[in-house]
């Protein structure tokens, strides 16, 4: 065997064909080196003699030197010894029997191992003593590596493994770009094996090349991470196992911390897309979220903080890489897993806050169409999203034990509906915040930064017409955060904000046109939503914004409420805003009022629109039927009945607020009249309510200032007197309905009788206007004579105050003019302890009388010539019907006292002097021209009225004798 060897070391080169029979030798004295305790036994004595084991030590180092001492083989000497240890592995790892290969891979008896193993260790020896000519007879090394390492027999796939990472860490330390490929390639090869067990040890061999040499790499780094990503690449045909993952993952996250600066920038983007691979949902959410919100932070920090920065790279390549980079967050952001795609869109939106200072132009508007994509992406995914509610448990990866790691759902996300509505929120939230953020940059470098907002705002649209409420939550902030962001007038340009309330406008219509009904929660939203724009954009808006905000809020009101009673936050909200509105630009005020009366129109049934919603040809003229409304109960919205209330409080605040604005009065004063007129008839049909006496309270108070505001004003006379009859209208519906008396208790019955006093008095403002036609003057007064005649129980005082009224407006010197807030002010004997009207019952405040223009004098003489025959006709009818009734029989106290009264008001008249009768003018001449009358009551027996003719006909008596004299 030392013969052997040494001839072996003096003639390799000239061996050729004779390495077969020195091999066989070898392969022999290799397995007696590994089978135990070397004998060597004689046949002839039978005794044996154990060689020594120093000689054993000598033969096995000059055994092995001779494989080490390879490199001094010329180069064909090397490729023949490499060809006959080739030839002869093969033949012993792939024997042609069958029977023999089972035995092969079944064995494991240290010599069948060593036989097995001669070849691949012996050839390692060689390949390592000459890796400087390595590339000589590589391809015969790499075929028959690849064929060892995919060997049936785990020793022999094991030995093969090791043999090549002996070779690969001593080839990669040379630095050899070329041999680094090659050899990289073999393991990359080796990567993909069928054998779980030679993708395992090529993935630690891996971690220990970049321990040993990773800073030493160039040229090989591809294929390096083409070997990390290998194991969770989606194309890959072998089933991910969460090891492999793991030892994958430690590679790549080393290559990350510590290789960065070595990485040739042209594989900056394959490292990127394998950290992508990571980030999908194949194997342990723990690695995936890592590799987004960790690796990638990490690559693009070095991409601001050191590619940015350094001279002579393209920009071409900067922009590819970042542009990469998001598209596979983009990637990621679209996978089935709730955690890792709301990671990736986390780490999408925080390194473009981070970093987006770097980019380009063109890497905006590339960045800009990823986002529009992943919007584009995830919405379709969640439209398809199941809504079952069986998310129960998800797997987050393994504890060391390998039982599976749990975490549990929460309810608000125990669907794929609900985690994907959290993920649309998050992405629309993330966009907004980087257009606001870079607003200054995109709107400077991009082209057309309309056309990116107008496509932003389709996006809240898209998500406002979500029926999910998380989503439409997030459609209605990302409106309002845009509009608040666009509100500095040097920051963004007007089309922008007129485009943001397109926006806003369409949502509203969007929701108000619905066919369903919407939620209590939508209502919420938008309740908050308007009065956070208000408040901070009131200062920004112009009366044209106003104007249309609006347009907007206020079709909100007629959203539906859940329960009767009701008044939600948002209808509150609105109508304060239009309050501050109308005060802050009171050329709003006539819209503001219409969308008023309109809600009131709603609440009442009573089919009205205001001036700014009818066309000219609608107007109503002096020659109109009167509107009819049969007051119905089914006809009322009782839903509405709140609003109603409330508007008519604003209205009077706005009212208020208007005091000595005539032009402004006149617009709304027709409108508003008309619909007080209908809701005050409320009290016939939903007595209960309190909006019928709050509508009372601002038709006396408005009905004051308008009869004024229309004396001195040039104002049409056709208008006008439609606007004075509807009144007539209202007024007479009130006092004469049908069923008056709707009270319940003595309290509710003294304050109606009160009201209607009221509204009596009040039509002395009508009687004494000079615009007033002259048939509808008579009508006013044949109102007061029908109000003399109620007698109904607990209206008397309205009778008595009808027939004072009559009398004082023959009477010199003519009344003042009633004023009906002040009306409202005197003190009455019973009030209610709550309402509207509550309050202005506890002050006796007279009258302020107003001293008579010379107009009005004229219109006060010639409604006293029209009342003065009709009032003496009147009072010898009601005279003569108690002096013929009392004849039959016991009469009705109340006719008794109505003639008691009637009496004394005649004793107290002064009559207008420009009345001729035939008995004189002024003083007591009415009393005289009754004398015939009152002389038939001689004969009544009651007391009052006996005392109020003595003191008649004292009035007389003391007359004639003044006359005498």
């Amino acid at each position: 065997m030392k013969r052997i060897i040494n001839i072996a070391h003096q003639m390799g080169n000239e061996l050729g064909e004779g390495w077969s029979i020195v091999l066989d030798c070898l392969e022999y004295l290799h397995i007696l080196l590994h089978s135990g305790p070397a004998v060597i036994v004689s046949e002839t004595d039978e005794e044996k003699e154990v060689v020594g084991k120093d000689e054993l030590y000598v033969l096995s180092s000059s055994f092995s030197s001779l494989f080490t001492t390879s490199h001094v083989l010329s180069d064909q000497g090397l490729t023949v010894l490499v060809e006959h240890i080739d030839r002869r592995a093969r033949l012993t790892l792939f024997p042609i029997v069958v029977e023999e290969q089972e035995l092969l891979e079944q064995s494991s008896e240290s010599h069948v191992k060593a036989h097995l193993l001669f070849g691949i260790t012996k050839l390692g020896d060689i390949i390592s003593a000459n890796m400087d000519r390595i590339h000589v007879v590589w391809d015969l090394i790499n075929d028959f590596l690849n064929l060892v390492c995919n060997h049936g027999n785990v020793f022999v796939r094991s030995e093969g493994v090791a043999t090549l990472s002996r070779i690969a860490e001593a080839g990669l330390k040379k630095q050899d770009g070329q041999l680094q490929r090659s050899l990289l390639c073999t393991m990359k090869t080796l990567a993909c094996s069928q054998y779980a067990d030679v993708r395992e040890m090529t993935l630690d061999e891996i971690y220990n090349i970049l321990q040993s040499c990773g800073h030493r790499l160039s040229s090989g780094w591809p294929f390096v991470l083409s070997i990390v990503s290998v194991t969770i690449n989606p194309n890959s045909k072998f089933e991910c196992k969460p090891k492999h993952v793991a030892k994958s993952f430690n590679s790549l996250r080393y290559i990350c911390s510590d290789f960065l600066g070595v990485l040739p920038l042209d594989t900056l983007a394959q490292l990127i897309t394998t950290i992508g691979f990571y980030g999908k949902p194949m194997g342990d959410i723990n690695v995936a979220i890592t590799s987004i919100s960790g690796l990638l932070w990490t690559v693009s920090d070095y991409l601001a903080n050191d590619v940015n920065k350094r001279e002579g790279v393209s920009e071409s390549l900067k922009s590819s890489l970042w542009i990469t980079l998001f598209g596979q967050l983009r990637i990621v952001s679209l996978c089935e897993r709730h955690e890792i795609r709301t990671a990736a869109l986390r780490a999408m939106f925080g390194i473009l806050t981070t970093h987006g200072g770097v980019l380009k132009p063109s890497d905006w508007e590339q960045t800009l169409e990823i986002l529009y994509e992943m919007l584009d992406g995830i919405s379709v995914l969640a439209g398809e999203a199941s809504t079952d509610e069986n998310l129960q448990e998800h797997q987050l990866g393994q504890e060391e034990d390998g039982k599976p790691a749990m975490m549990l759902v929460h309810h608000s996300r125990n669907s794929a509906a609900k985690q994907w509505a959290e993920t649309r929120v998050i992405a629309l939230e993330g966009v907004l915040r980087i257009f606001q953020a870079f607003f200054s940059v995109l709107s400077r470098d991009l082209s057309d930064v309309s056309k990116c907002w107008k496509k932003i705002m389709s996006y809240i649209v898209i998500y406002w017409d979500s029926n999910d409420i998380e989503i439409a939550l997030a459609g209605v902030k990302a409106v309002e955060t845009m509009l608040i962001a666009s509100s500095g007038v040097d920051q963004y340009p007007v089309e922008l904000w007129d485009q943001g309330w397109t926006t806003y406008q369409k949502m509203v219509s969007n929701l108000t046109t619905k066919e369903q009904k919407v939620s209590p929660q939508t209502i919420n939203i938008f309740s908050v939503s308007i009065n956070n724009l208000y408040q901070k954009l009131k200062h920004r808006m112009r009366e044209s914004d106003v104007n249309l905000f609006l347009s907007i809020i206020c079709p909100l009101c007629s959203l539906p409420v859940q329960f009767a009673g009701e008044l939600s936050p948002l209808r509150r909200t609105v109508l304060s805003i239009m309050l501050e509105c109308s005060t802050q630009y009171p050329s709003l005020v006539p819209k503001v009022t219409s969308i008023l009366l309109h809600y009131n129109s709603i609440a009442i049934g009573y089919p009205y629109n205001p001036k700014c919603f009818r066309e000219p040809q609608e107007q109503p003229t002096v020659d109109s039927p009167p509107v009819t409304w049969d007051i119905s109960a089914d006809k009322l919205n009782k839903l509405f009945l709140p609003l109603a209330e409330l508007s008519l409080k604003t209205m009077k605040q706005i009212w208020a607020n208007l005091y000595s604005n005539q032009p402004l009065q006149t617009k709304i004063f027709g409108d508003l009249m008309h619909i007080l007129g209908r809701i005050i008839q409320l009290k016939f049909v939903s007595y209960e309510s309190t909006i019928w006496l709050e509508a009372i309270a601002l038709f006396l108070m408005v009905m004051e200032e308008g009869t004024t505001i229309f004396v001195s004003n040039d104002s049409n006379l056709v208008e006008l007197n439609v606007i004075w009859n509807d009144i007539t209208d209202s007024i007479d519906s009130f006092l004469f309905h049908q069923s008056p008396n709707v009270a319940t208790d003595m309290a509710q019955l003294s304050r109606d009788e009160h009201l209607d006093i009221f509204m009596c008095k009040a039509l002395l403002l009508l009687l004494n206007q000079p615009t007033v036609v002259p048939n509808l003057r008579d009508r006013l007064v044949s109102t007061l004579i029908e109000g003399t005649n109620i007698k109904t129980e607990g209206r008397e005082q309205v009778s008595r105050c009808c027939w004072s009224l009559l009398f004082s407006l023959i009477n010199f010197p003519p009344p003042p003019l009633p004023r009906p807030h002040k009306l409202l002010t005197e003190k009455i004997p019973t009030s209610p302890k709550s309402g509207p009207l509550s309050g202005q019952f506890n002050k006796a405040t007279p009258p302020v009388p107003d001293s008579p223009t010379k107009t009005t004098l004229i219109t006060i003489n010639s409604v006293a010539h029209l009342i003065a025959p009709k009032l003496i006709d009147l009072c010898q009818s009601v005279i003569r019907s108690f002096i013929a009734d009392e004849k039959k029989g016991p009469i009705d106290r109340r006719r008794v006292s109505e003639v008691s009264f009637l009496l004394e008001q005649l004793s107290n008249l002064n009559l207008n002097p420009t009345i001729k009768l035939s008995s004189g003018t002024g003083g007591i001449a009415l009393i005289k021209y009754l004398f015939p009358v009152l002389v038939e009551c001689i004969t009544s027996n009651e007391a009052s009225v006996r005392t109020s003719l003595q003191k008649l006909f004292l009035l007389i008596s003391n007359d004639i004798c003044n006359n005498v004299q």
